[in-house]
């Protein structure tokens, strides 16, 4: 049978190069941060600095007192493994691995705990107020992508325009075909003038 790239060739358009079935190690790891909201990428140093300080000891100790932070740093490691596995998908940008993003949420959930745990007083509620700010921000800029939400690309690329320009593949799944396009592919013909279908 032989590679499954053999088969069905893909090619992946991946910082200005095109790749084939297997672009580079790091593409999982590099397309999971372009595709998540700037607000919630804030948390996530902070969220594996604090479970990973901390992760070894709870598991040496049997007890585990953050699960999301637990759950979602384990899921991210095992995500990004399995993507360097010989013959694994990783076309597609990150719609192949998007259960990623539920590992991304809990890393997210955990360290605004870890972050609520380390405050006392006032500076709570500065924090907390922030926190709640970063999580409106993060679910505004998600509903407002959609309903191009598989396209979507952190603003810190510069949205879709500034991934196009440093190279990433911006759209996979063709969400920009709507009913004019449709209509406009209908209305071509063969060279020989009969109708496409």
């Amino acid at each position: 049978v032989g590679s499954r790239a053999d088969w069905m060739p893909i090619n992946v358009f991946y910082l200005g190069e095109s790749w084939g079935f297997r672009p580079p190690w790091h593409y999982r790891i590099v397309e999971t941060f372009a595709a998540i909201p700037w607000p919630t990428l804030l948390l996530i140093p902070i969220g594996i600095y604090t479970g990973t300080r901390g992760l070894w000891r709870q598991f040496r100790g049997r007890t585990i007192s953050n699960w999301p932070l637990a759950l979602g740093i384990t899921g991210l490691v095992f995500t990004w493994a399995v993507g360097l596995l010989p013959n694994t998908p990783n076309h597609d940008v990150s719609r192949q691995f998007v259960f990623v993003f539920v590992s991304v949420a809990l890393i997210a959930v955990g360290s605004a705990d870890a972050v609520m745990k380390a405050t006392r007083g006032r500076l709570r509620a500065v924090v907390a107020t922030l926190l709640v700010l970063l999580c409106s921000l993060s679910f505004w800029i998600s509903i407002r992508t959609e309903p191009l939400g598989l396209g979507y690309r952190s603003e810190w690329l510069g949205g879709i325009e500034g991934a196009r320009e440093r190279g990433f593949q911006v759209s996979y799944w063709g969400e920009v075909i709507d009913s004019s396009m449709l209509l406009a592919v209908d209305s071509l013909r063969h060279p020989d003038g009969t109708e496409p279908y």
